[in-house]
């Protein structure tokens, strides 16, 4: 695995997630659901399986930084990925949708990427650092797809963007968008954001202190085994 910015890698996932207008749904979040988008949800263990994944193919660099990361924010950051990546995947899925070529390039990128990750943990390290260009390019395609349906000959990526955000946000209010509390997210002026800022990290915080120069010894010696990754 290469050993680019820990802040560029961690946060690739969670940029489209708190970039593109949602609307919260009304309804009751099933037991065992990390986030429900409309009848589909993100469950708790995946969320568990998949945060750490991610911890074991950053741990090496964490170390390497004697850097200590919590995990709830590792999970907090799975739960805006996971999210987001099953709402664009519905919206593409009821527009026919299919991912462009930018897409796979991308992909191949981060495949590329998780190289050296190990095997048990390249499935999840994919998925959760290629949904950034999975949202942008779904949500781009979708957009300008739509604009020539409509009368727009030839849309800049710009407005392509701003049309798929909107059908993303016309897709949440419809379905309806919910996320277990537990993971300190919500759905605020059309971003999903921590609940309480003084007591939770967004992911590019995280990241900060991922890269650190000196780690903070007093608030990793008081985490758990199991509540820390690094």
């Amino acid at each position: 695995m290469r050993t680019g910015s820990v802040r560029r890698r961690l946060a690739a996932a969670a940029i489209g997630v708190a970039a593109v207008s949602l609307l919260a749904g009304c309804g009751q979040i099933h037991p065992g659901a990390a986030a429900q988008v409309g009848e589909q949800r993100v469950t708790m263990s995946e969320v568990d399986d998949i945060a750490a994944d991610v911890c074991t193919a950053f741990e090496p660099q964490f170390q390497q930084q004697q850097q200590i990361i919590p995990m709830r924010y590792v999970k907090q950051a799975v739960v805006q990925a996971a999210t987001m990546r099953e709402l664009v995947r519905q919206v593409a899925e009821e527009r026919a949708v299919d991912a462009p070529e930018s897409y796979r390039e991308d992909l191949a990128k981060v495949e590329a990427q998780a190289a050296d990750v190990p095997a048990s943990a390249r499935d999840s390290f994919i998925e959760f650092l290629s949904t950034e260009p999975y949202v942008n390019a779904m949500l781009l395609q979708a957009g300008g797809e739509a604009l020539q349906d409509e009368g727009q000959a030839q849309p800049t990526n710009e407005e392509a963007a701003a049309r798929g955000a909107s059908l993303l946000s016309d897709y949440a209010r419809e379905v309806g968008v919910d996320i277990d509390p537990r993971y300190g997210l919500e759905l605020q002026d059309g971003e999903i954001v921590p609940t309480d800022r003084s007591v939770s990290l967004a992911v590019s915080d995280l990241a900060t202190r991922a890269e650190a120069a000196e780690p903070d010894q007093e608030y990793a010696a008081n985490l758990g085994e199991s509540q820390r990754c690094g």
